[in-house]
């Protein structure tokens, strides 16, 4: 397992080596940990793995700064067994919002729940686990946006869109060459249209339609004619392919505005000789912010992706995020129809989440 996840590349204030590309007593046991949970779980993506890495990487040097017991057993150190001062460890943390203890409580469940000789310190995670989950429900149910999220309430969706033309006057003067302007203009329009989570990072578009035996987990558009394009998504954060319960891909008919805006990326594209042959290609190009450019071995991170979508609304001085378009999105239905179900069912199945998270996590309510 630790020769197959590279994990991070991280330091933690106060503690000296502790990350070292494999080589560290830390990074030893965060291998081990992470063997548990994919053996709990087959289904786990590798995006999810590295975020536990992270975490199970801080709560392992937080113990290891208290001078717990390190010694593994079961293969997790034993001081994970102490939940009294575990607990304090997490609940004393100045650094660490509520939110955060909670995921926090939530890997260490995970890591425990199949290990016997840890069921008095699961009980107790337990215990605390669903306490702090109750208290952070009930603050949802009627949320007060955050000081990141206020300048939302002056937004919409249109306005979103009225501000990509920037991008599409661009395009027209540079005669359907510029990269960066045909991507943003697209990449902006996708999220106003269909609201995605990051999956666009790693999305294609392709002229032939991808079959789902040969790519089962490829988010593509297909554009099977320049009148006519199909958003594919069959692996994201609700839908995943490796699970028993697997609900099957997404596929939505963009708008023709979006549609349009595709084309207009395509002829850019073929224009800076790229995406000849209508094979998949990648939705994203490298160095976008420096105007792009194709390089086949390059994969488009979640990170990097969210500081390109920070870029493309920036000449208006908004700081948006793909889950801020996703709230705005919600917040504006929500005032609209006034929380018809109905309505509200089309926005989650939009959104792709249950009612439940979008009541507690996207409808914010301003004073």
């Amino acid at each position: 397992m630790a020769e197959e996840i590279y994990l991070w590349n991280s330091k933690i204030d106060g503690v000296k080596g502790l990350v070292d590309r494999g080589n560290s007593d830390i990074h030893y046991r965060v291998c081990h940990g992470l063997a548990i949970l994919k053996k709990g779980n087959e289904g786990y993506k590798d995006s999810t793995l590295r975020t536990y890495g992270r975490n199970l990487n801080r709560i392992y040097c937080e113990i290891y700064k208290k001078k717990m017991d390190m010694t593994m057993e079961g293969g997790v150190p034993v001081g994970i067994g102490d939940s009294k001062e575990v607990i304090s460890i997490l609940e004393t943390n100045q650094g660490w919002n509520d939110r955060t203890i909670k995921n926090y409580y939530s890997l260490l469940l995970a890591l425990l729940r199949t290990l016997d000789s840890y069921k008095d310190a699961y009980k107790s995670y337990r215990i605390n686990f669903d306490m702090i989950k109750k208290t952070l429900d009930d603050k949802q149910i009627k949320q007060k946006p955050k000081q990141s999220e206020k300048f939302l309430e002056n937004l919409n969706m249109k306005e979103l869109d009225s501000a990509l033309n920037v991008y599409y006057k661009r395009i027209m003067k540079s005669k359907k060459t510029d990269l960066q302007a045909s991507s943003f203009y697209m990449l902006g329009l996708l999220h106003v249209d269909q609201c995605l989570r990051n999956e666009a990072c790693e999305m294609f578009i392709s002229d032939k339609y991808l079959d789902i035996k040969d790519y089962p987990k490829t988010n593509y558009i297909h554009n099977s004619g320049r009148n006519s394009k199909t958003m594919i998504i069959r692996d994201n954060k609700v839908r995943n392919p490796d699970h028993d319960g697997y609900k099957g891909p997404k596929e939505v008919k963009v708008s023709k505005k979006l549609n349009s805006a595709i084309n207009r990326h395509v002829e850019t594209l073929r224009n800076n000789d790229m995406y000849k042959d209508g094979a998949p290609f990648p939705l994203v190009l490298k160095r976008l912010d420096k105007g792009g450019e194709f390089d086949k071995e390059w994969k488009c991170t979640s990170s990097v992706y969210a500081y390109l979508i920070k870029k493309i609304w920036k000449h208006k001085g908004w700081e948006l995020t793909s889950t801020l378009i996703r709230k705005l999105y919600a917040i504006e239905v929500r005032k609209k129809y006034k929380g018809n179900l109905v309505k509200e069912q089309i926005a989650c199945e939009k959104l792709d989440h249950c009612k439940d998270t979008h009541d507690k996590h996207y409808v914010i309510f301003f004073d």
